[in-house]
């Protein structure tokens, strides 16, 4: 059983305070605030991730199944270095990236660059070099 206090207080008798309890009690409430603050904050920040995320993910697809289109044989096709970049505005954005699929004699072809947009369809070897090296080189930077 717990001890008991050495002395009991009545009713309206004055006790005396803690300074080290009022300290510990001011800390905790300061650490209250921060704690939902940050707890805010996060969500307000994680929402407009996921949906940054899920353009990244529309944008990228779209983008994807347009190469698919030009390829001999799109079944085949395997994607790397994939680079999507929304914006603001849904559904568009700017993907790059490298592709190779099985050429006309069943073996792959090289990987080869593309860069899609909603005005820009390039892949490599069907655009005249220097204009391809030109969008690459300005479009397709990481972030």
């Amino acid at each position: 059983m717990a001890d008991a206090p050495d002395e009991v207080t009545e009713p309206g008798e004055a006790i005396e305070a803690d300074p080290t309890a009022l300290l510990r009690l001011v800390a905790f409430g300061v650490l209250a605030v921060v704690l939902i603050f940050a707890v805010i904050s996060n969500l307000g920040s994680g929402s407009s991730q996921r949906s940054y995320e899920a353009d990244k993910l529309v944008i990228e697809w779209a983008a994807k199944d347009k190469v698919r289109s030009v390829l001999r044989d799109p079944d085949s096709a395997q994607f790397s270095g994939i680079i999507a970049k929304p914006f603001s505005e849904e559904g568009k954005g700017i993907v790059c990236g490298r592709v190779q699929s099985h050429n006309g004699f069943g073996g792959m072809s090289l990987p080869q660059r593309f860069i899609v947009t909603d005005t820009i369809f390039m892949i490599e070897e069907q655009a005249p070099l220097e204009q391809f090296s030109l969008n690459w080189g300005m479009l397709c930077k990481p972030s």
